[in-house]
């Protein structure tokens, strides 16, 4: 049986607070990209020939 510091699925604490640290400093980084974006205007281009870039 699994010590109360581990969880049934074999995961640590630390290593589960580890992963917490890593979700919460890719989520800093990608607020801070995204709120460059949000809820701004942006056009829809619809092109003919879809196999050259615009």
């Amino acid at each position: 049986m699994a010590s109360n510091s581990e969880l049934s699925s074999g995961v640590e604490d630390s290593e589960l607070n580890l992963f917490v640290q890593v979700a919460n400093t890719i989520t800093d980084a990608a607020k801070e990209v995204l709120r460059k974006y949000f809820q701004k205007k942006f056009d829809i281009v619809n092109k003919e020939n879809l196999s050259k870039p615009l």
